[in-house]
């Protein structure tokens, strides 16, 4: 997973082909988010927004979650595969 943090509305991203976009707000209090894995649980690096107490549009994209589950069914174990680009920015008052 890639976290970008923007001060307006990134372009759209075309360094790859996304399977799928995904377009949301979330509010942080803190500035600061943890990424939980489902099988894992926290990931080391947290994400810092820079600003507290404020609403964020998030966009997602994702690929390579057909090929997981392909690999899952073949070998069991799929670490690698999937491809997240998680773009934050503020919302305008």
């Amino acid at each position: 997973m890639t976290a970008q943090v923007w001060d307006g509305e990134p372009p759209l991203d075309t360094s790859r082909v996304w399977d799928q976009r995904a377009d949301t707000t979330v509010r942080s209090a803190t500035g600061t988010l943890e990424v939980w894995a489902v099988a894992y649980g926290p990931i080391e690096d947290v994400i810092e927004l820079g600003a507290s107490d404020r609403d964020w549009h998030v966009r997602v994209y994702c690929s390579g979650r057909d090929e997981v589950a392909r690999v899952i069914e073949e070998e069991g174990i799929a670490e690698g595969v999937e491809r997240y680009l998680v773009q934050f920015w503020p919302q305008q008052a």
